[in-house]
C-alpha cells in the first residue's frame, strides 16, 4: 500500500523488517515485563500500533484504500442543497470512528423503510469484508445505527420518526459463518463518537451531562489543589478550557447549558486567583481590553469555534 503512494522501496523495506524483527514488552512504573511477543506465522504482526511515529501516516495510506474501495462499491447517501448542488458521501471516519452514509430518493422510495435498511445492511457488509481483508475486525460494542425516517405536515413540515423498526437488528455474516448483529438506536439516542455525545435529534442532553461531570471533576481537583493564583490561570486556560471546549465546534447547547456548565469552576477559580467569588460575572467575562478578567464564556467560544 505504501509503494503505491509513491513511498521509496528502502524505507518501506525498513519498516517491514522493523514489524517482523520487533519484540514487544510492556512498561510501567513497575519496569519492563519479562514476559514479550513478536511477529510470527501464527500470531503476525500486521500492523505498527499506536505508538509509533509512523503510525499516522501508514493509516492514512491504508484508510484511503478502504474508503476509496468503499466509496467505488457502496450506494453511499448523495444530499442536495437549495442550489441544486449535490454532494455524495459513501463513509466519513477518522481512524477507528468511522460513519457509513445511506440514503433513498425522498420522493420515489416506498412508504417503508425495508429498500434503505437493505442498502445500509450492504454497506455494512461490505465495510466489514474490507476491514477483514486489511487484517482488522468490527468492534461490535461500538457499532450501532440510526434510521431517520421523515413523516411530512399537509403545510410541508419534516417530521423525523423518533422510534425504531420492528426488526430492528442488521445482520452481517462474518467468513467465518458466524452472524454478527449490529443494533439500532432510536433518533433520541446518543452515541459517542469522537469525544462527543451526538444524535439526530440534536438536544445533546447526554452531552450536556457529560460536560457538566467533567466540570466538577475539574472544580475538584483545582478546588483541592495548592496552586496559586497564576498556576489555577494555567489550569484554566490549558486543561479546564481545552478539556470542555474540545467537542464545543459540533455541539449546539443553549446558552443556559453552557452557563450551568462554567457556574462550578468560575467562584473557585476567582478564590484561587485571590479575587472575590462574587464577583460579577459581567466583568469576569469581559475582555481585559475593557478592564475585565477576560475569562472565557462557553456560549461564545461555542460560537466562535463553528
Amino acid at each position: 500500500v505504501s509503494r503505491s503512494f509513491g513511498l521509496h522501496h528502502n524505507i518501506s523495506t525498513v519498516q517491514g523488517n522493523m514489524l517482523q524483527q520487533a519484540v514487544y514488552r510492556i512498561k510501567t512504573q513497575l519496569g519492563i515485563s519479562k514476559g514479550s511477543y513478536s511477529h510470527s506465522n501464527n500470531s503476525p504482526a500486521f500492523r505498527t500500533g499506536q505508538g509509533s511515529k509512523s503510525s499516522p501516516t501508514i493509516w492514512n495510506f491504508n484508510s484511503s484504500v478502504l474508503f476509496d474501495t468503499y466509496d467505488r462499491s457502496a450506494y453511499g447517501a448523495t444530499y442536495y442543497s437549495i442550489s441544486d448542488s449535490k454532494l455524495r458521501i459513501g463513509m466519513t471516519g477518522f481512524v477507528d470512528d468511522n460513519n457509513c452514509n445511506s440514503c433513498k430518493d425522498a420522493i420515489t422510495h416506498e412508504d417503508h423503510s425495508d429498500g434503505i435498511i437493505s442498502r445500509m445492511r450492504y454497506g455494512e457488509q461490505l465495510w466489514h469484508d474490507l476491514l477483514w481483508t486489511s487484517g482488522g475486525a468490527l468492534e461490535l460494542t461500538k457499532c450501532q445505527y440510526h434510521l431517520m425516517d421523515w413523516n411530512f405536515t399537509i403545510a410541508g413540515a419534516p417530521i423525523l420518526n423518533t422510534g425504531t423498526t420492528g426488526d430492528n437488528h442488521i445482520n452481517l455474516i462474518s467468513p467465518v459463518g458466524d452472524e454478527l448483529r449490529i443494533k439500532q438506536l432510536s433518533c433520541g439516542s446518543s452515541y459517542k463518537t469522537l469525544g462527543v455525545f451526538v444524535e439526530p435529534l440534536q438536544h445533546q442532553s447526554m452531552e450536556y451531562k457529560y460536560l457538566l461531570s467533567k466540570t466538577i471533576l475539574h472544580t475538584k481537583l483545582l478546588a483541592t489543589s495548592s496552586c496559586k493564583f497564576h498556576r489555577a490561570w494555567i489550569c484554566y486556560f490549558s486543561v479546564f478550557l481545552r478539556s470542555v471546549g474540545y467537542g464545543l465546534p459540533v455541539c449546539h447547547l443553549t446558552k443556559r447549558q453552557l452557563q450551568n456548565i462554567q457556574n462550578p469552576m468560575t467562584p473557585i477559580l476567582l478564590a484561587k486567583m485571590g479575587i472575590c467569588g462574587n464577583t460579577r460575572r459581567l466583568l469576569c467575562f469581559m475582555s481585559s481590553y475593557y478592564g475585565g478578567l477576560d475569562l472565557r464564556d462557553l456560549y461564545v467560544l461555542q460560537g466562535l469555534s463553528i
